[in-house]
């Protein structure tokens, strides 16, 4: 899956909402999109209420357990604890840098739970 390809499919609906997303097709309760000023994210479904720390720097901020409504194209809300990761720049090469490096991380992983599947059959 290109994240870019998805990505660039949502520029052409409306960013009225906070957080527009789209769920990773290769991974349930992943969403990749775009926040309301256009800068990448991706929410990942929560499974525990227990809160850490956030992450932030100039670039990028990482939030754990928190509650977010998304707006998920084409016309569903879903509002629920998710954990975040969002680009804080509105360049556009910090924001293809953070998708290559996302797409990365669900790609590699999804490699790993497949082995795993079949190593334990």
């Amino acid at each position: 899956m290109n994240f870019q390809k998805v990505l660039d499919s949502l520029h052409s609906t409306s960013n009225k909402y906070a957080f527009n997303v789209i769920e990773f097709t290769l991974r349930k309760d992943v969403f990749i999109g775009f926040d309301s000023e256009n800068r990448a994210c991706v929410f990942i479904k929560s499974l525990d209420k227990k809160s850490f720390p956030s992450i932030k720097t100039d670039k990028l901020l990482i939030e754990f357990s928190g509650e977010y409504q998304l707006y998920i194209a084409p016309e569903k809300i879903k509002k629920e604890l998710f954990h975040s990761i969002r680009c804080q720049s509105n360049d556009s090469e910090d924001n293809r840098i953070f998708t290559t490096i996302i797409e990365s991380i669900l790609s590699d992983s999804l490699i790993h739970i497949r082995l795993l599947r079949y190593s334990t059959r």
